[in-house]
């Protein structure tokens, strides 16, 4: 299995199947979503290198402008990401599972049916109790 994620360091574990990219460390300048795309496009290459199977792709939304991680990527770079993962997917003739993740930034207020579940308080009343 060959792991890589595009986050906050730089690693490569010593039998090559775990990668991590930072994409954090650029985004102070630029435009975020060619930037990250970027790093993307020059990654792919990579799993086609392995030779896998199948290609699972952990959609996460976390770096999106408006999350709490975010990296300000907006909606145009997330179906960039999508044509590139297709692309990728084909390249290395593998069938693509996508797994859509959620970001971290519910709206406010919660449905009725949640608003006594302890996973819906507000920002500030967790920052509060701390």
């Amino acid at each position: 299995m060959l792991h890589i994620c595009f986050c906050g360091q730089n690693y490569h574990s010593q039998d090559g199947s775990k990668i991590d990219i930072n994409v954090y460390r650029s985004y102070s300048h630029g435009d975020p979503n060619a930037q990250y795309l970027e790093q993307v496009r020059k990654n792919a290459a990579l799993v086609t290198l392995f030779n896998p199977d199948l290609l699972v792709w952990y959609y996460g939304f976390d770096t999106h402008a408006d999350d709490y991680g975010s990296l300000g990527l907006s909606e145009a770079a997330y179906f960039a990401i999508c044509d590139l993962m297709i692309a990728t997917a084909a390249d290395a003739k593998v069938p693509l599972q996508v797994v859509l993740g959620a970001g971290r930034s519910p709206t406010w207020p919660p449905p009725p049916s949640l608003r006594s579940s302890a996973a819906w308080r507000k920002p500030e009343e967790d920052q509060s109790a701390a």
